[in-house]
Protein backbone atom coordinates (compact mmCIF):
# COMPACT_ATOMS: atom_id res chain seq x y z
CA UNK A 1 0.00 0.00 0.00
CA UNK A 2 1.46 3.37 -0.99
CA UNK A 3 2.22 5.85 1.74
CA UNK A 4 -0.24 8.74 2.05
CA UNK A 5 2.60 11.09 3.13
CA UNK A 6 4.38 13.22 0.53
CA UNK A 7 7.84 11.87 -0.28
CA UNK A 8 9.62 15.01 0.94
CA UNK A 9 8.02 14.61 4.38
CA UNK A 10 9.11 10.97 4.56
CA UNK A 11 12.65 11.97 3.61
CA UNK A 12 12.56 14.84 6.13
CA UNK A 13 11.49 12.49 8.91
CA UNK A 14 14.24 10.05 7.98
CA UNK A 15 16.83 12.84 8.10
CA UNK A 16 15.52 14.05 11.44
CA UNK A 17 15.74 10.52 12.87
CA UNK A 18 19.28 10.12 11.54
CA UNK A 19 20.29 13.43 13.09
CA UNK A 20 18.65 12.44 16.37
CA UNK A 21 20.60 9.16 16.40
CA UNK A 22 23.85 11.00 15.72
CA UNK A 23 23.22 13.49 18.52
CA UNK A 24 22.38 10.69 20.96
CA UNK A 25 25.53 8.84 19.97
CA UNK A 26 27.72 11.90 20.44
CA UNK A 27 26.07 12.64 23.81
CA UNK A 28 26.72 9.07 24.93
CA UNK A 29 30.39 9.29 23.95
CA UNK A 30 30.81 12.66 25.67
CA UNK A 31 29.09 11.39 28.82
CA UNK A 32 31.33 8.31 28.89
CA UNK A 33 34.43 10.47 28.38
CA UNK A 34 33.36 12.83 31.17
CA UNK A 35 32.71 9.91 33.53
CA UNK A 36 36.17 8.50 32.79
CA UNK A 37 37.69 11.92 33.52
CA UNK A 38 35.77 12.12 36.80
CA UNK A 39 37.05 8.71 37.86
CA UNK A 40 40.60 9.35 36.70
CA UNK A 41 41.04 12.77 38.28
CA UNK A 42 38.61 12.38 41.21
CA UNK A 43 36.69 15.51 40.31
CA UNK A 44 33.14 15.10 41.55
CA UNK A 45 30.21 16.66 39.69
CA UNK A 46 27.82 18.66 41.83
CA UNK A 47 25.84 19.62 38.72
CA UNK A 48 27.43 17.97 35.64
CA UNK A 49 28.57 20.52 33.11
CA UNK A 50 28.03 23.39 35.57
CA UNK A 51 29.80 22.89 38.90
CA UNK A 52 32.46 20.43 40.12
CA UNK A 53 34.40 19.94 43.36
CA UNK A 54 37.72 18.24 44.11
CA UNK A 55 40.82 18.18 46.27
CA UNK A 56 44.13 19.78 45.32
CA UNK A 57 46.21 18.14 42.61
CA UNK A 58 49.43 18.97 40.73
CA UNK A 59 48.95 21.96 38.39
CA UNK A 60 49.48 20.09 35.12
CA UNK A 61 47.04 17.39 36.19
CA UNK A 62 44.54 20.15 36.99
CA UNK A 63 45.04 21.48 33.47
CA UNK A 64 44.42 18.04 31.91
CA UNK A 65 41.36 17.42 34.05
CA UNK A 66 39.93 20.85 33.21
CA UNK A 67 40.48 20.30 29.50
CA UNK A 68 38.88 16.86 29.55
CA UNK A 69 35.79 18.12 31.40
CA UNK A 70 35.59 21.45 29.60
CA UNK A 71 36.08 23.39 32.84
CA UNK A 72 36.47 27.12 32.17
CA UNK A 73 37.05 28.40 35.70
CA UNK A 74 38.82 27.09 38.81
CA UNK A 75 38.25 28.57 42.28
CA UNK A 76 41.14 27.93 44.69
CA UNK A 77 40.41 28.29 48.42
CA UNK A 78 43.90 27.46 49.70
CA UNK A 79 46.06 29.82 51.74
CA UNK A 80 49.52 28.79 50.49
CA UNK A 81 50.61 31.51 48.00
CA UNK A 82 53.25 29.31 46.36
CA UNK A 83 50.82 26.51 45.53
CA UNK A 84 48.20 29.00 44.41
CA UNK A 85 50.59 30.79 42.06
CA UNK A 86 51.81 27.55 40.47
CA UNK A 87 48.24 26.49 39.75
CA UNK A 88 47.27 29.94 38.49
CA UNK A 89 50.25 30.06 36.09
CA UNK A 90 49.53 26.60 34.65
CA UNK A 91 45.79 27.19 34.22
CA UNK A 92 46.07 30.65 32.72
CA UNK A 93 48.65 29.38 30.22
CA UNK A 94 46.00 26.85 29.12
CA UNK A 95 43.32 29.54 28.81
CA UNK A 96 41.49 28.57 32.01
CA UNK A 97 40.42 31.28 34.45
CA UNK A 98 41.70 31.01 38.02
CA UNK A 99 40.23 32.79 41.04
CA UNK A 100 41.95 32.76 44.43
CA UNK A 101 39.48 33.08 47.32
CA UNK A 102 41.53 32.29 50.44
CA UNK A 103 39.25 31.49 53.33
CA UNK A 104 38.98 29.85 56.70
CA UNK A 105 36.99 26.73 57.51
CA UNK A 106 33.99 29.01 58.01
CA UNK A 107 34.08 31.34 54.97
CA UNK A 108 33.85 35.09 55.43
CA UNK A 109 30.76 36.83 53.96
CA UNK A 110 32.83 38.48 51.21
CA UNK A 111 34.21 35.07 50.15
CA UNK A 112 30.67 33.69 49.95
CA UNK A 113 29.58 36.69 47.87
CA UNK A 114 32.48 36.31 45.43
CA UNK A 115 31.99 32.55 45.16
CA UNK A 116 28.27 32.84 44.40
CA UNK A 117 28.91 35.52 41.79
CA UNK A 118 31.52 33.45 39.97
CA UNK A 119 29.73 30.10 40.03
CA UNK A 120 26.42 31.58 38.84
CA UNK A 121 27.92 33.24 35.75
CA UNK A 122 27.11 31.10 32.66
CA UNK A 123 30.16 32.52 30.87
CA UNK A 124 32.44 31.11 33.56
CA UNK A 125 30.83 27.66 33.70
CA UNK A 126 31.69 24.89 34.16
CA UNK A 127 33.36 25.92 37.43
CA UNK A 128 35.56 23.71 39.62
CA UNK A 129 36.04 24.43 43.33
CA UNK A 130 38.77 23.07 45.58
CA UNK A 131 40.69 23.59 48.80
CA UNK A 132 43.42 21.26 50.09
CA UNK A 133 41.47 18.09 50.90
CA UNK A 134 38.27 19.00 49.04
CA UNK A 135 36.14 18.40 52.13
CA UNK A 136 36.00 21.23 54.67
CA UNK A 137 36.03 24.62 52.96
CA UNK A 138 34.91 23.09 49.68
CA UNK A 139 32.12 21.25 51.48
CA UNK A 140 30.82 24.40 53.16
CA UNK A 141 30.68 26.42 49.94
CA UNK A 142 29.18 23.53 47.99
CA UNK A 143 26.43 23.22 50.60
CA UNK A 144 25.80 26.97 50.33
CA UNK A 145 25.54 26.59 46.55
CA UNK A 146 22.92 23.86 46.97
CA UNK A 147 20.86 26.07 49.26
CA UNK A 148 21.22 29.19 47.14
CA UNK A 149 20.79 27.73 43.65
CA UNK A 150 18.85 24.49 44.06
CA UNK A 151 16.66 25.31 47.04
CA UNK A 152 18.11 22.68 49.38
CA UNK A 153 17.06 23.02 53.00
CA UNK A 154 19.79 23.74 55.54
CA UNK A 155 19.61 20.21 56.87
CA UNK A 156 19.69 18.61 53.41
CA UNK A 157 22.73 20.69 52.43
CA UNK A 158 24.49 19.78 55.69
CA UNK A 159 23.80 16.07 55.14
CA UNK A 160 25.16 16.33 51.59
CA UNK A 161 28.41 17.86 52.87
CA UNK A 162 28.66 15.20 55.56
CA UNK A 163 28.17 12.32 53.13
CA UNK A 164 30.77 13.75 50.75
CA UNK A 165 33.56 13.18 53.25
CA UNK A 166 32.90 15.53 56.14
CA UNK A 167 31.36 12.95 58.46
CA UNK A 168 32.78 14.43 61.65
CA UNK A 169 33.29 18.08 60.80
CA UNK A 170 29.72 18.49 59.44
CA UNK A 171 27.96 16.80 62.36
CA UNK A 172 25.24 19.12 63.66
CA UNK A 173 26.99 19.97 66.96
CA UNK A 174 30.27 20.84 65.20
CA UNK A 175 31.18 24.32 63.99
CA UNK A 176 30.69 23.77 60.24
CA UNK A 177 27.52 21.77 60.76
CA UNK A 178 26.08 24.49 62.98
CA UNK A 179 27.09 27.18 60.50
CA UNK A 180 25.18 25.46 57.68
CA UNK A 181 22.11 24.88 59.83
CA UNK A 182 22.02 28.59 60.68
CA UNK A 183 22.91 29.89 57.20
CA UNK A 184 20.31 32.30 55.77
CA UNK A 185 20.09 32.01 51.94
CA UNK A 186 19.80 35.21 49.95
CA UNK A 187 16.35 35.84 48.48
CA UNK A 188 17.53 36.70 44.96
CA UNK A 189 20.35 34.22 44.46
CA UNK A 190 18.51 31.61 42.41
CA UNK A 191 17.70 33.93 39.52
CA UNK A 192 21.13 33.23 38.02
CA UNK A 193 20.79 29.44 38.06
CA UNK A 194 20.79 28.00 34.50
CA UNK A 195 17.23 27.03 33.64
CA UNK A 196 18.32 23.78 32.00
CA UNK A 197 20.72 22.72 34.76
CA UNK A 198 20.21 19.08 35.83
CA UNK A 199 19.69 18.11 39.44
CA UNK A 200 22.68 17.82 41.73
CA UNK A 201 24.45 14.46 41.75
CA UNK A 202 23.64 12.72 45.01
CA UNK A 203 26.30 12.00 47.59
CA UNK A 204 25.36 8.32 47.34
CA UNK A 205 26.07 8.34 43.60
CA UNK A 206 29.44 9.96 44.26
CA UNK A 207 30.27 7.32 46.86
CA UNK A 208 29.55 4.53 44.36
CA UNK A 209 32.09 5.76 41.82
CA UNK A 210 35.12 3.40 41.77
Amino acid sequence: MASSFPSFLVQSNANAQALHDIVRGVAHVLHAAALRAVRRHRIWPVIPGVFYRHRQMPPQRMVRASQELGIRTVIDLRNDPRLVERERTALQAAGIDHYHLPCRQIPEPEVIDQFLTIVADPHRQPVALHCKHGVGRTGVLTAIYLMEHLGYSNEAARRYARRCGGVRSFASPRRKGTFLLNYAPRKDSRVATPAAAPAAVSAEAIAQLP
